[in-house]
């Protein structure tokens, strides 16, 4: 009875729930479904290309005896229960998604899903088809799954046709918002799906033309159709930028420096920090202007650097702040900035927005910083010892020890020491891995316990006889050093 079922794909619509690179979780929609189960019902989501894509198809395995009617009309008198689904296939997919089961295998009863996942980089309207292999035990002769059989019937292929529409990136640059109706034509760049079309006032080709749009505010739309790879149809999207054609500019000025985001406290780390910002996006840059970053120090605004980008290095204590200037090189030489001495304001003055002729504009406000020596953390402690007092030299010498009180804090990568010192300066005379010494002469002696790292302390700096603890004291955090 081999190939008795011929298994249609009306037994699984689909339904989507969320996945994430090939991990889903089964939506439960058994009671929507017949009682052979089968794929919960919708379709998938539209997607654009070059942009993370996921959705899911959840279905149910049950173990109901069902008619084979249901699956294959010729197959009259017959019954069957299905045993297993596996081998899901994702095929005729836009290039860049894939798909996967949460398991390889489902038996009944059980609730599945598998998801589509991935970036596209093809556009069009796609026959995704998801293929399934299922197990079925056949009754010929029965409709209630009883009497002769049960006879396997294996590898019964299943396969469910849902579209995918993946849309074009219908973005463009080149246009600024305003326009002066005597500029010359703007050419437009396509940064998306190439082949598309520009329409709106004023536009020919790939050129937009203020005097022949005129003064008012128009839309101009790029507008894209294309068929990639397996696409049975072609998917359209389009982008529409609004631009201001103005009749007299002579005394206004457009450029817009914007603004940056960023700014708050710097640490410097080996003598030297960096402040960065982020440039917000809302910067007007007109045809033949550019854009500079400038540092100013202080409340006096001192331009103390400049660059394309928002990024600059220092190298002492201070308050800072990052300004854009979006310029035209022929009206506004940069030259005239001497480090050190001109200010924000000094080049704001000769700006339309601060009062002079020039167009250019200057993001005054900018992104503010303070640059400050780093705060070391250090939690190292040494803890304290119990003894002391007075003892006698015997045949020469004297035996002094301590106790240790068990509170020091030794951290991984750190060892603990032990330091004799004499007099009230505390001249080092010996060290030891115990709190116990033996002196020769009369005196007054200190042990002091010492926690130190492993590999940034060097002892060599220590000389026995010269050095004193205040000295080792002063090159660590806790005496003001690092």
């Amino acid at each position: 009875m081999k190939n008795l079922l011929r298994l249609s794909a009306l037994m699984f619509p689909l339904l989507f729930a969320d996945a994430s690179m090939g991990q889903c979780t089964p939506v439960d929609c058994l009671a929507s479904l017949p009682p052979s189960g089968g794929l919960c019902a919708t379709g998938f989501i539209e997607g654009r290309v070059g942009e993370p894509y996921e959705d899911a198809i959840s279905f149910h395995v049950t173990n109901a005896c069902t008619e084979a009617t249901l699956f294959d009309p010729t197959l009259t008198g017959v019954s069957i229960r299905i045993t297993q689904l596996r081998d899901f296939t994702f095929t005729n997919l836009p290039a860049g998604l894939s798909g996967a089961t949460n398991e390889s295998t489902y038996g009944p009863p059980s609730n599945g899903c598998a998801s589509i996942f991935g970036t596209p980089t093809e556009v069009g309207v796609f026959p995704a088809t998801v293929g399934i292999l299922a197990d079925v035990n056949a009754w010929p002769f029965s409709l209630t799954c009883g009497g002769f059989g049960p006879i396997a019937q294996n590898g019964n292929a299943i396969s469910e046709v849902r579209e995918i529409t993946i849309l074009p990136d219908p973005s463009f640059t080149g246009l600024p918002a305003v326009a002066c109706v005597a500029d010359e034509d703007i050419t437009m760049v396509v940064t998306g799906t190439p082949g598309g079309t520009f329409s709106g006032p004023g536009v020919s080709g790939a050129t937009f033309s203020p005097a022949a749009a005129g003064v008012g505010t128009h839309f101009v739309t790029y507008e894209v159709s294309a068929q990639q790879g397996a696409a049975i149809a072609p998917a359209s999207d389009s982008f529409s930028f609004e631009i201001t054609v103005d009749a007299d500019c002579l005394s206004q000025c457009v450029a817009d420096a914007g603004t940056l985001s960023g700014g708050g406290t710097v640490c410097l780390e080996d003598g030297s920090a960096t402040l960065s910002a982020t440039a917000d996006g809302n910067a007007n840059v007109p045809s033949g202007y550019s854009t500079v970053y400038v540092l100013t120090e202080g409340a006096g605004l001192v331009i103390v650097q400049a660059g394309a980008t928002p990024e600059f290095t220092v190298d002492a204590e201070g308050d800072y702040t990052i300004h854009s200037l979006v310029y035209d090189p022929a009206t506004l030489d940069l030259g005239i900035v001497e480090f050190g001495v001109t200010t924000g304001f000094d080049v704001n003055g000769l700006l339309i927005q601060g009062g002079g002729a020039i167009c250019a504009s200057l993001d005054v406000a900018g992104a503010a910083f303070t640059a400050e020596e780093c705060i070391v953390s250090c939690d190292a402690d040494a803890g304290t010892l119990t003894g002391g007092g007075q003892v006698c030299l015997e045949n020469g010498s004297a035996f002094l020890s301590a106790a240790v009180d068990g509170n020091a804090v030794i951290p991984a990568g750190y060892d603990i020491y032990w330091i004799l010192t004499a007099g009230a300066e505390l001249v080092i005379l010996d060290g030891s891995v115990t709190p116990n010494f033996t002196v020769n002469a009369a005196g007054i002696y200190t042990i002091h316990s010492f926690v130190y790292d492993i590999v940034n302390f060097e002892f060599g700096v220590i000389q026995v006889g010269v050095t004193t603890g205040f000295d080792v004291n002063a090159l660590l955090v806790e005496g003001g050093g690092e």
